[in-house]
């Protein structure tokens, strides 16, 4: 799926979102979260052509599978965690919003500690 096919979908779902919240309020949310997991869905595609990139890139220029794990896990993250926060907040939940972030950034920190420990143990053999 091209980016103008899932750009036209993506203005398609927020019509029907429109049209089920003048009729239903209630059934919203549900289609808000159809609409995201199948807008989720066609970036697949686009999100394994970066990640064979960054892995081929990463062979090339000889980085340690460690680093390259850690980038696609935060990026997994943030996604999931962004995605998460926007159903809560359209849901009316901006506090459950909030903390979910919080708990992405944290979960994102707990990621790159190795990486900071290798980072000082660099700075320990230059000095």
């Amino acid at each position: 799926m091209n980016i103008i096919s899932i750009c036209a979908f993506a203005v398609f779902a927020a019509a029907a979102v429109c049209a089920v919240r003048a009729y239903s309020g209630a059934f919203t949310t549900p289609v808000i979260i159809a609409g995201m997991i199948l807008l989720s869905m066609a970036a697949l595609p686009f999100a394994k052509t970066a990640a064979d990139s960054i892995n081929a890139f990463s062979e090339t220029a000889q980085i340690k599978k460690q680093y390259i794990e850690a980038l696609l896990k935060s990026v997994g993250i943030c996604l999931l965690t962004q995605f998460s926060a926007d159903t809560c907040r359209e849901s009316g939940a901006q506090s459950i919003a909030g903390q979910v972030e919080v708990c992405g950034k944290l979960a994102v920190l707990a990621i790159a500690v190795p990486l900071y420990t290798d980072l000082l143990d660099l700075v320990k053999e230059l000095l």
